[in-house]
């Protein structure tokens, strides 16, 4: 049995940090490729999580990984000093509501309810004697699957303009706010047109779900005045994020 416990400071800055160490537990863990990058986005959303609701500057966040058998139990605790802290039974009732709600297209709430209803064996939440949350979660070793092929969305035949983002290296809490603001801008300055707005990930290793989320939004929005969002030549782990998280039914996606 191997188990792996580290203090990582409560900032956003090192969300790569803790990516890596999810990563290398995967592997360790005898994880496959696809299996390892489910294990980034869960630890990924917890560490944030952790980070927004159950931490101030000086706080700490602690992790923990165990393998049991052809099981991975990684487990994250905040120290409840956040400025709106949460209760487990509180969280447990969000997460079961969030669940309940079949809208793929839904933004907010996505990512607690997502991991918990899709991306993992069994979670348990408990409020820590001494304040703050600890998430322990299991992901069990999957034998090699045959990938199924994926029909995604196609372009409409209407001809529309294009704007295009480029994105690049990592989007996590530490740089999103920047991406958004000129996502924002730019939708704002031409909120009475149709177009197709283009992400082009082919530069891009990693991203978030909450920045799924946005993207979610951003097609809420556009799909009202008949526009579209494509998301163009995203690496293969991007695209089994993607689908991870339900959201290839919603965006066009050219490979």
């Amino acid at each position: 049995m191997h188990n792996v416990k580290i203090l990582i400071p409560a900032n956003f800055s090192f969300s790569t940090a803790i990516r890596e160490i999810a990563k290398e537990s995967g592997i360790l863990a005898g994880f496959q490729q696809k299996q390892q990058n489910m294990l980034r986005l869960v630890v990924d959303e917890l560490f944030m999580n952790a980070i927004r609701y159950g931490s101030n500057k000086e706080s700490h966040i602690f992790v923990e990984a165990v393998i049991q058998g052809d099981s991975l139990v990684f487990a994250i605790e905040d120290e409840g000093k956040g400025e709106t802290p949460i209760k487990a039974e509180d969280l447990k009732k969000i997460i079961q509501r969030e669940t309940d709600c079949s809208n793929l297209e839904k933004t907010h709430g996505r990512g607690l309810a997502q991991i918990t209803s899709n991306l993992v064996e069994a979670y348990e939440i408990i409020d820590k004697p001494e304040g703050g949350l600890r998430i322990e979660f299991s992901i069990k070793k999957q034998k090699d699957e045959e990938k199924k092929e994926q029909e995604y969305k196609k372009r409409s035949e209407t001809i529309l303009p294009e704007k295009t983002i480029e994105l690049n290296d990592e989007i996590d809490m530490s740089n999103m706010e920047n991406i958004i603001t000129q996502v924002e801008s730019l939708l704002h300055k031409h909120e009475d047109e149709s177009f197709r707005l283009i992400f082009d990930f082919q530069k891009l290793s990693h991203c978030n779900s909450s920045f799924l989320g946005k993207l979610a939004e951003w097609h809420n929005n556009l799909s009202q005045k008949k526009g579209e969002i494509i998301i163009k030549q995203p690496s293969k782990t991007i695209l089994e994020i993607i689908e991870l998280v339900g959201l290839h039914h919603i965006f066009i996606i050219e490979q």
